[in-house]
């Protein structure tokens, strides 16, 4: 299965904010076009991941921290 874009939304002339669907193993989208805050969800694990295009490795899709 390929990544599905679900919704993309411009919010500026450079960012758009975008909602993806996939499976587990598929190559999840990364950009300068992607805002930080779009959202990748794993049909597989049932599991959303979002976009940090400042994260520690560089742009990454990562899961929120429990508290």
């Amino acid at each position: 299965m390929a990544v599905c874009m679900i919704h993309c939304e411009p919010i500026d002339g450079k960012l758009s904010y975008c909602k993806f669907a996939g499976k587990t193993a598929d190559t999840k989208p990364t950009g300068d076009w992607i805002a930080t805050g779009s959202e990748y969800f794993d049909i597989q694990k049932a599991k959303t991941y979002y976009y940090d295009s400042a994260g520690s490795s560089g742009s990454e899709w990562v899961t929120p921290s429990s508290s």
